[in-house]
């Protein structure tokens, strides 16, 4: 399936006068059409601002400052202010984290969506049929009745549902959700998840699902990158990267969640705390945390490398044996083996399972299964 979006080395910096913060550093990744792709991590990991660096939604001191974002084909990072305006809301739509500070308090929920819906050069009446639509689309109950509504007359769950409708006043292709079940009870989290995944389905589009929680991760994404320090530093589909994490840092928050029939008398935290990203980082950024780190890892930063199944992790010690690295032709060969049926194939299978194992185990799959 084609990409819709590809990100190439991408890197956004903060630069005042006194000090450059390293937000987001050469990360690369693709989402196909039709797929949710998750970036995880802890907060201020660079999730946000990666988002709102695909579209240029950046404060006067963020500045993009190399890499490549492509979006159906289009150099999204040379467009002219106009240009990338013009995709805003109505090519690539996006969802806020917090729907209180996103949607305006002072106008209706009508006022809202005619905003967004204008440039389709509609008149009064389609856009309230328009708007009436959407909001039935997300499950507003009476929706002609809450067009007239200011947000703080709506529950939480029902503001993030607005929010949702705006983003979809335009029929985007792309959609870039931030948070969008933060601070949600689990019910209301359910239902906007699976408010999500139908859309996804029924409109065909993408969606970008920034995100602290794995279990969400596990209910919505096809693929995930994992996010540390500004940096991407393990990508896989969601199943493997789960249940075969090859990051210490993955590793980490997967055994930090708690799990069903778990006996364990304390959950198990990431000891210490991120990096400042205002000074320089030298090796592994992780390594001050990591309990598996030696003195490569506090001189050297790792390279990105890429294990059996597209598995890539930046990590020194991944894979110690390298039994999972491999070359585009031992790749090639495993997969007309794995598809020609053959015994051979059935044990090239089970070695390519295998060989994705990582050498340390998470203890946990709480949320994840």
């Amino acid at each position: 399936m084609a990409n819709i979006l590809e990100v190439d080395d991408l890197s956004m910096h903060y630069i005042t006068k006194s000090s450059t913060v390293r937000a987001v550093e050469k990360v690369t990744f693709s989402i196909a059409e039709g797929e949710t792709f998750g970036l995880v991590g802890e907060s201020g990991c660079g999730k946000s601002t990666t988002a709102r660096s695909l579209v240029r939604l950046l404060p006067e001191v963020g500045k993009i400052v190399g890499g490549s974002v492509r979006y159906k084909g289009q150099e999204l990072t040379t467009m002219s202010d106009r240009e990338i305006r013009g995709l805003r809301g109505k090519e690539i739509g996006m969802i806020f984290q917090d729907p209180m500070t996103s949607l305006n308090p002072v106008t209706t929920v009508r006022k809202q969506f005619f905003e967004s819906l204008k440039r389709e050069g509609m008149s009064k009446k389609e856009m309230e049929e328009r708007a009436i639509e959407l909001l039935r689309l997300v499950g507003i109950p009476e929706p002609a009745n809450r067009m007239g509504n200011y947000v703080h007359e709506m529950s939480g769950g029902m503001r993030q549902r607005v929010m949702i409708a705006i983003a979809l006043a335009s029929q985007p292709r792309l959609l870039l959700a931030d948070e969008p079940t933060t601070a949600l009870d689990v019910t209301i989290q359910d239902q906007i998840i699976c408010l999500l995944n139908d859309l996804r389905e029924k409109l065909g589009m993408s969606i970008l699902l920034v995100t602290h929680d794995l279990g969400v991760v596990n209910e919505m994404c096809h693929h995930v990158g994992v996010m540390y320090a500004g940096r991407i530093v393990e990508i896989a589909d969601t199943r493997n990267l789960l249940h075969h994490p090859k990051h210490p840092y993955t590793v980490g928050l997967i055994n930090s969640l708690p799990a069903e029939n778990d006996t364990r008398a304390r959950l198990e935290p990431i000891h210490g705390a991120p990096p400042n990203l205002a000074h320089e980082i030298v090796g592994c950024a992780f390594a001050p945390r990591c309990p598996f780190a030696d003195e490569m890892c506090r001189t050297k930063a790792p390279n990105m490398q890429t294990l059996v199944g597209g598995h890539r992790v930046r990590c020194h010690h991944a894979d110690p044996y390298d039994r999972t690295r491999v070359t585009d032709q031992d790749r090639n060969f495993a997969e007309e083996l794995i598809a020609s049926g053959s015994e051979q194939g059935a044990n090239a299978d089970k070695d390519a399972a295998d060989a994705l194992t990582p050498d340390i185990t998470p203890k946990t799959k709480g949320g994840v299964a």
